[in-house]
């Protein structure tokens, strides 16, 4: 099954081509959108930088996501036919995440790889080793939310409106936006759910020169 899936994105050009760009389309933005000395303890903005690692986490989750949204709704007549001689669901799911796999290795490579060359990140090869692992994790977790949405979608139409619902949270109770301190009870436990308060954080736990920034200030 991983075999035809691979067969089945080689064969749609258009849409591996799609795929594999939006990750350099996205990274070029780093050049026009963030400062090279953001994490500068002399000149750095601390704002900025926080912002720049969410929005960093977000994409990465909403990249993963819009990828495998239609993964599972667009075989649904397929998938019950093959389920009536013997399919199982585990092989059948696990056969999508392991091309997501490798899809998400290459996005975060390459997020990560534009991000140190538009911005001086810091930390050294630990930091950026850390920070790979996170977007790679992030990635995974989008597909994986899209694959969710796909399987409760009840046709093609829906799967995009319904990512967007589960989107919303990730973008409102993240972290990034809306101080944690500010939210209610259900927003806080709403930021505990959502997966880029996680990748968020683990960010900001690598980029050890945020915290001094805002210590100096």
């Amino acid at each position: 099954m991983s075999q035809r899936n691979l067969a089945i994105l080689i064969q749609d050009k258009a849409g591996l081509f799609l795929m594999l760009a939006v990750a350099p389309t996205l990274g070029l933005l780093d050049f026009v959108t963030w400062k090279r000395d953001l994490f500068s303890l002399e000149t750095g903005d601390a704002g900025q930088a926080i912002t720049m690692l969410f929005v960093t986490a977000l994409i990465a989750v909403m990249v993963g996501s819009l990828a495998t949204m239609r993964e599972i709704v667009k075989e649904n007549d397929i998938y019950r036919r093959e389920r009536m001689i013997g399919l199982q669901i585990i092989p059948y799911i696990l056969s999508k995440v392991w091309v997501g796999i490798l899809l998400a290795l290459y996005q975060a490579a390459v997020f990560l790889l534009f991000k140190n060359l538009a911005i001086d990140l810091p930390g050294g090869t630990e930091a950026l080793t850390g920070m790979y692992v996170t977007l790679f994790l992030a990635s995974i977790a989008g597909m994986m939310m899209g694959l969710f949405v796909s399987a409760l979608s009840p046709n093609q139409n829906i799967a995009p409106l319904l990512t967007i619902i589960f989107l919303v949270p990730q973008i409102t109770f993240g972290g990034g936006m809306l101080s944690i301190d500010a939210l209610g009870a259900p927003g806080r436990l709403v930021n505990q759910i959502t997966i880029t308060k996680w990748s968020f954080e683990s960010l900001l736990t690598q980029s050890r020169s945020v915290e001094r920034l805002l210590i100096g200030f």
